[in-house]
């Protein structure tokens, strides 16, 4: 959505108050477009978390990787991959 031409036109034909509705209007539009973005990227984060993850279970499970020796910080990646996929999913 073109706000600009939103804002042209109120400049155009002046209506008392709508650039005070118009101004709420845009910060709400700028916020949501916002969240949608930081959205798409916790998606993303997630994505490759899970990634992350399953390749590290499948070379632990394939005796290429010792679970010992992967930090523990990311080996406690399993327990948080799930709740946040359940959540991004919802």
């Amino acid at each position: 959505m073109d706000l600009d031409i939103i804002h042209i036109c109120l400049g155009l034909v002046p209506i008392p108050h709508l650039n005070l509705v118009y101004g709420a209007f845009k910060a709400l539009f700028v916020a949501v477009q916002g969240v949608k973005q930081s959205e798409r990227q916790l998606q993303a984060l997630t994505e490759s978390v899970a990634s992350l993850v399953i390749t590290l279970d499948r070379e632990i499970r394939a005796g290429r990787l010792v679970a010992s020796q992967i930090p523990p910080n990311v080996y406690s990646l399993q327990t948080y991959i799930i709740p946040i996929c359940t959540a991004v999913s919802n």
